[in-house]
């Protein structure tokens, strides 16, 4: 069985109306072990207009806040800070999680007209975006497991740094 095999029983339609709008990927619960009751509601406001990517003089304004405020949380509160980031993270996770169900069903197209044998040019031009994004594509490594280190670039002498 071959990989296109794979993409072929694919079902794009599974779970998915394309007449449907996309999820708001901003409406769903953070994690339970996320605790931000140090952070006031208005700050709470603040970290969702700015992952929602508006501006910061909006956001000010918007909250009836200085805009000096908005920049001290953003750079001097750590819990702030700590919120923040976890909320961007959350995003891009399920804005990637998306990605990949889009791209499963995008490939799935593909699939089909690179195995159309009514129809030679929309074979080629199947083939064709496939290579061309054939570099595109590396399987990830998992985050939790050591990369093997590169032993064909030799290390740098920093002995004369260490003492």
């Amino acid at each position: 069985m071959g990989p296109s095999e794979t993409f072929r029983d694919f079902d794009a339609s599974e779970n998915h109306s394309e007449d449907s709008a996309p999820p708001d990927l901003g409406e769903a619960d953070p994690p339970a072990e996320w605790d931000y009751s140090g952070l006031s509601d208005l700050q709470m406001r603040a970290i969702e207009m700015t992952v929602d990517g508006l501006q910061d003089t909006y956001i000010a304004d918007a909250l009836n806040i200085n805009r000096r405020t908005l920049w001290r949380w953003k750079k001097q509160d750590l819990d702030y800070q700590r919120a923040l980031a976890d909320a961007r993270a959350y995003l891009h996770n399920a804005v990637t999680d998306r990605y990949h169900s889009t791209l499963l069903k995008a490939t799935n197209i593909l699939d089909q007209f690179l195995y159309d044998e009514a129809n030679d040019n929309n074979r080629f031009r199947a083939a064709k975006a496939l290579l061309n994004m054939s570099g595109t594509f590396r399987y990830p490594l998992p985050k939790n497991e050591p990369q093997a280190p590169n032993n064909d670039m030799p290390m740098p002498d920093l002995s004369y740094k260490m003492g």
